[in-house]
């Protein structure tokens, strides 16, 4: 991956292991905005740069790492994040999880393992806003006899769906696969977590939205658009089943 262009933001607040890691991440080609506290590292952020990856340690002296892994998933564009801990009980990485960091390392990790993390962590914040922007054309050269693809602008859709129910940018992510019927498996490995964790993210999402269960997603969306079932009075009751 070529790396140059990618601007990282490391938040350490033990000093030797911050120049460690900077000096690592720069001379891979990372451009390296490096803060000992949350509040510093917010600082840098507040001229709204870029950033297209996070290396964050998780206990900080103002605070965990938590928090500001949520907010950079709802920055405008969204940045993941790699968690770093010297913890070795899963609770901490369970957090890490349930607030959306893409990984999360134990210290101390060698510099080609780092490495390799930060890239994938860089690739994940790309794929996703690929996915979240991605627009599909009707292609021009459909014959008049076929009928033409569906122009369903699902990114409109998505955005409509975040602003009503006021989902993060994480759960946004999460409602967007939903609606291309990822399983809990599936999603869990674009997540970069558990399964258990992948479902808890989805409920989350369906409480939100107020949807009874996966595939009522859509008719979230379509109620809110107007639309109206023709056959909703022959229709069975929904089950709040989730076959996941």
């Amino acid at each position: 991956m070529e790396t140059t262009a990618y601007r990282i933001l490391l938040v350490e607040d033990y000093e030797p292991l911050r120049n460690t890691y900077a000096r690592t991440f720069t001379e891979a080609g990372y451009e390296v905005l490096a803060a000992a506290t949350l509040e510093a590292g917010r600082r840098l952020l507040s001229d709204a740069r870029d950033v297209h990856a996070a290396v964050l340690d998780y206990r900080l002296p103002d605070g965990t790492a938590s928090g500001l892994v949520q907010e950079l998933l709802d920055r405008q564009p969204l940045c993941r994040s790699a968690v770093v801990t010297g913890a070795i009980d899963d609770e901490t990485a369970m957090e890490s999880a349930r607030c959306g960091a893409h990984a999360y390392v134990r210290k101390p990790e060698s510099s080609p393992n780092l490495l390799a993390t930060l890239a994938s962590t860089v690739a994940s914040t790309l794929e996703w806003r690929r996915t979240l922007g991605q627009h599909v054309p009707i292609s021009a050269g459909t014959p008049a006899s076929v009928p033409a693809p569906i122009g369903l602008d699902t990114h409109a859709a998505i955005a409509r769906l975040a602003h009503v129910s006021k989902l993060s940018h994480f759960e946004t992510l999460v409602a967007w696969r939903l609606l291309w019927g990822d399983s809990n498996r599936r999603m869990a490995q674009l997540l970069a977590c558990t399964e258990r964790t992948a479902k808890y993210h989805v409920a989350a999402v369906l409480a939100r939205t107020g949807a009874k269960n996966r595939n009522a997603l859509l008719r979230v969306l379509l109620l809110d658009a107007g639309q109206q079932d023709p056959w909703d009075s022959r229709a069975e009751p929904d089950t709040a089943d989730d076959p996941e």
